[in-house]
């Protein structure tokens, strides 16, 4: 029998104009990917890989990203849990599941924090947005409102992760393989068990070995579940989903408009990077308060302080203040790139907000109101501004952020 196939056969809404969107056989290969159900010991599986897991949070990236379509946000139960044990240790993503035993992993206890997931509408656009565009909106911002760029381990710009972990999409999408689903990715550490379960991993690959002859290494685990070509697919298929719409006809969209911009929202929430319009964000790290404060991170983690960094500019200079007073740019080094401080977040994009709650990067927040209020730190005068509207106000500011939906994906199944 042969099995019906999934192709998207059209977009309402802008459709992303990168260079993903021209790769029509590369983004129906990424579809098969984005929609497939994992399993251990996958057929679908490259190179002796082991297929889902050992650990994993979702079997298939759809069952994480659906909310508002294919590729949306995810609501709290989607929560992706990061642990650690002491104050010098590194945050690790606490798996909620373990193809080593039916029940969930527990938790190694000590710190604990969340990650709501974001939706990927538009990801393709943000991908093209070139690291100068972001050096200029940063040199853009002064007094109490300072982004400041995020920087990868490696001294890339970041654009992707709520901490700005990830400077690429591709880079975003083998991280999300290799951490959430446990896959096999080149150049990505796949998730593992805790040491205390290291005896039944071995065993479930000796267990593989005897049943499939994968030829699996049961000292240095699975080869690969992805290949190159696979993930360089899913990429294409995730950068090609179309931006969020905005629905500007209903009544009070422009004085929602004014108001956002009256309570300063837009001087973080950007509504144009370059030729990427409808945005609403500057992907700059911002301290937006201890009320938000988190310590952990994509990569690394670091005090609760806010670290005082001079501002990168487009020329990769900084500028900083001697002994006697005098002012000069410097090229910037690794203390430029520091990694993001507890109370600093990447601004996220507001586009298609109304159809990605809850808010916030832990989905504390139920509705946009609670979102509002509850920022700090470099927001406080905005939160101020927003409350000191009428009720009224707030409400027609409110419903200008609803205007911004998810776009409508149509898929068709072919035979």
């Amino acid at each position: 029998m042969r099995l019906p196939r999934l192709v998207v056969l059209s977009f309402v809404g802008t459709v992303a104009a990168t260079a993903f969107a021209s790769q029509p056989a590369a983004v129906e290969r990424g579809l098969e990917l984005f929609t497939r159900t994992w399993v251990p010991h996958d057929s679908r599986a490259a190179e002796g890989g082991d297929g889902l897991g050992p650990m994993y949070n979702a079997s298939s990236c759809a069952a994480c990203h659906a909310q508002g379509g294919l590729g949306g946000a995810g609501g709290k139960e989607r929560n992706v849990r990061l642990s650690r044990a002491g104050s010098t240790d590194a945050f690790l993503i606490d798996h909620r599941f373990s193809t080593l035993s039916a029940r969930p992993v527990p938790s190694t206890g000590g710190s604990k924090v969340e990650r709501n997931t974001p939706a990927l509408f538009g990801a393709g656009l943000i991908d093209n947005i070139a690291d100068e565009e972001l050096h200029a909106v940063a040199a853009t911002q002064t007094g109490e409102i300072t982004g400041r760029v995020a920087f990868t381990t490696d001294g890339k710009v970041a654009r992707f992760g709520w901490k700005g972990h990830s400077a690429s999409l591709a880079d975003f999408v083998a991280n999300a393989c290799a951490n959430e689903l446990g896959l096999a990715v080149d150049g990505r550490p796949q998730a593992q068990p805790p040491k205390g379960e290291l005896y039944d991993r071995l065993s479930l690959m000796q267990s593989a070995v005897r049943q499939t002859g994968s030829k699996v290494d049961l000292i240095a685990g699975p080869k690969r579940d992805m290949t190159a070509r696979d993930v360089a697919s899913l990429t294409a298929f995730v950068g090609s989903l179309p931006a969020p719409r905005q629905v500007t006809e209903q009544p009070g969209h422009k004085e929602g408009r004014a108001l956002f911009s009256t309570a300063q929202c837009e001087a973080c929430h950007v509504q144009t990077i370059g030729k990427v319009d409808g945005l609403y964000s500057d992907l700059l790290l911002h301290d937006v308060g201890r009320s938000l404060s988190d310590e952990g991170s994509g990569y690394m983690t670091r005090g609760t302080e806010k670290a005082l960094l001079a501002k990168v500019d487009a020329d990769g200079m900084v500028e900083e203040t001697l002994s006697d007073g005098s002012v000069v740019r410097v090229e910037a080094t690794a203390a430029s790139q520091l990694p993001p401080a507890a109370t600093e977040w990447r601004t996220p994009p507001l586009w298609g907000i109304r159809d990605s709650a809850p808010y916030l990067h832990d989905g504390r927040a139920v509705t946009l109101d609670d979102a509002i209020r509850a920022h700090g730190g470099e927001a406080s005068g905005a939160v101020t501004a927003y409350n000191n509207l009428e009720i009224g106000q707030q409400q027609t500011l409110v419903a200008f952020l609803e205007s911004m939906v998810a776009p409508t994906v149509a898929v068709a199944t072919l035979y």
